[in-house]
């Protein structure tokens, strides 16, 4: 015997947020046998606005609606070098 029931669609909210850790061992530069260790905080945001969303997977807009032309830009983030802390980088800026 089966049953059926309507499926109903949840209405999501147009923002969350939330906030995680991570701890990450890092080199100190691309290459270098020494690093630290980090506990870092990452806090999340989701928004679902009628053309702009933000998500797990970016930032997506709809500025100008067409299907040949794509705009990605991404960022890219890693920690200072401090040359006090790393014996390779003695005497360099940090």
């Amino acid at each position: 015997m089966c049953l059926a029931a309507p499926a109903s669609a949840l209405e999501e909210p147009l923002w969350e947020a939330g906030m995680g850790a991570a701890v990450m061992s890092i080199p100190d530069y691309r290459g270098s046998d020494e690093g630290h260790t980090y506990v870092i905080p990452i806090p999340y945001f989701v928004y679902r606005g009628e053309w702009l969303k933000v998500d797990r997977s970016g930032v997506h807009g709809d500025i100008a609606r067409t299907d040949g032309v794509v705009l990605d830009v991404s960022l890219n983030l890693g920690p200072p070098a401090k040359s006090d802390e790393n014996s390779a980088r003695t005497g360099m800026p940090d």
